[in-house]
């Protein structure tokens, strides 16, 4: 392409495979943004590891020193901003959204990075705009077969270190999933990132199995993904709260539990700890600033952290990659069918409705 000099990896995933993994990752954006307005982006603006990747931001009569703040956060974690209104502006920023709904981007209030700024991550946009949230695109999603367990409760009790299917898979540089995940992708006909916490085989955190844990504020889906995260863990869920509690998850600073829960010094933090907790697989110090905001967007931002992998396993397995260990296609099949306590995802065949899944 004109002005680019490397070679990139168009993908809107985190987690990609080891032979990419020498290439720049650049979001799908870029490649939207360049038709649409017919001009050339700088690629350090659409890498989908920051969390403004291809928001281009213009602050709307602002004081100055909110539009400092703003356009300064913008840049920091990997967004572009305009000081004058363009064409190619895709968050319109203004006090007043009710006054803008002709504009075609999306228009919001400050308020939105405020609490991303806060919360270290994306907030959904619709809580902060006069817009419906954008509908997600359709995905092809190409590839071969889908292999995975149906007892999933075999998942929860995985040493990932110690699992050789796991291993071997990794080495094999296939997507890791669970069964949440295949069930996720095809409701949704989009590909989701396996590395998300829910989607990834899950490991007891030993340092956390004592700990009763309670929730109050979230509802619905989010409230039993939440529940999911606490069990799969190694954590007790509890539906009420008491003085036998350790903690208690919530989204608001109202309510019956949340009152107990500062009687009775119960730790009092956001879902974004358990996450972020199991995401690592240890307990995190509960007073870190972002776990003790309280606002009704958290309800959104379930299921929104990565797992973080192991540095030395990793560098182990790529090691082993490095010694060009070959295995073809029987070698693969077989290794899978060898064990069934994980989930193995080499892809899924054209759309969800014509999934292929072997199960073993």
């Amino acid at each position: 392409m004109p002005g680019l000099e490397e070679d990139i990896l168009l993908t809107d995933l985190l987690l990609v495979p080891k032979k990419y993994k020498h290439l720049k990752k650049v979001s799908t954006r870029w490649i939207e943004h360049r038709a649409k307005y017919n001009r050339d982006y700088d690629i350090k603006y659409y890498n989908p590891e920051n969390m403004f990747n291809g928001f281009v931001v213009y602050c709307h009569e602002l004081s100055v020193s909110d539009t400092a703040a703003i356009c300064a956060g913008v840049d920091t974690y990997g967004g572009q901003y305009r000081l004058k209104e363009t064409d190619d502006v895709t968050h319109f920023v203004t006090s007043q959204p009710q006054l803008h709904r002709d504009k075609h981007c999306r228009v919001i209030i400050p308020d939105y990075f405020d609490d991303c700024f806060r919360l270290e991550r994306k907030c959904t946009e619709s809580f902060y705009s006069n817009y419906e949230q954008e509908i997600s695109k359709d995905f092809e999603l190409d590839g071969h077969s889908v292999y995975f367990d149906c007892s999933a409760e075999e998942s929860l009790k995985l040493d990932l270190k110690r699992n050789e299917t796991y291993l071997q898979a990794r080495r094999l540089d296939l997507f890791v999933g669970n069964l949440r995940w295949i069930t996720d992708v095809v409701q949704r006909n989009q590909l989701l990132d396996t590395q998300r916490v829910l989607y990834y085989p899950s490991e007891i955190a030993s340092d956390m199995k004592n700990l009763k844990i309670s929730i109050s504020n979230y509802t619905g889906q989010a409230r039993l993904d939440i529940i999911e995260m606490i069990k799969s863990i190694g954590c007790t869920f509890t539906p009420t709260l008491s003085t036998e509690n350790t903690h208690l998850i919530t989204n608001s600073q109202k309510g019956e539990k949340y009152q107990k829960a500062l009687q009775w010094n119960i730790h009092t933090v956001n879902h974004l700890w358990i996450e972020e907790c199991k995401s690592q697989s240890r307990r995190l110090p509960e007073s870190r600033g972002k776990y003790l905001v309280f606002n009704d967007c958290l309800q959104e931002m379930v299921n929104c952290t990565n797992i973080v992998l192991d540095i030395e396993l990793e560098s182990s397995l790529l090691n082993d990659s490095q010694r060009k260990i070959e295995f073809n296609e029987v070698e693969k099949e077989n290794l899978l069918k060898k064990h069934k306590t994980f989930f193995a995802i080499t892809g899924i065949r054209l759309q969800p409705e014509q999934l292929e899944v072997s199960l073993i």
